[in-house]
């Protein structure tokens, strides 16, 4: 069975630079502005929690894709195909979770 591995990013920011600036230096002004929205939406505007956020959903969409697409390869099925369900799933997974998120919201308030 094929094995995931974590990629890492070659670039590193100056030194220093980490302190001062730890997000927005990873992203492009209208990217920042995105992320400054949605904390501002579902964080009180901490960006940190939706920088955590968007991270944890990210990876795990990643994981998610690439699990459906070994399992697929290891059974033979034709790339296309793969990724097509692949992009089904997890768009289903999505929508279930903003779902589950926007009733939380609502019994919270």
């Amino acid at each position: 069975m094929l094995n995931r591995e974590p990629r890492i990013p070659t670039t590193r920011k100056a030194e220093g630079e980490h302190l001062d600036n730890p997000a927005r230096v990873r992203f492009k002004d209208s990217e920042y502005l995105a992320l400054e929205q949605v904390a501002e939406m579902r964080h009180g505007g901490v960006i940190s929690h939706a920088i955590r956020e968007c991270a944890l959903v990210g990876m795990e969409v990643i994981n998610l894709r690439q699990d459906v697409m070994l399992d697929r390869l290891a059974k033979g099925e034709s790339v296309q195909t793969a990724q097509q369900e692949m992009v089904e799933a997890l768009m289903a997974h999505l929508i279930e979770n903003r779902i589950t998120e926007q009733m939380m919201q609502r019994l919270r308030a």
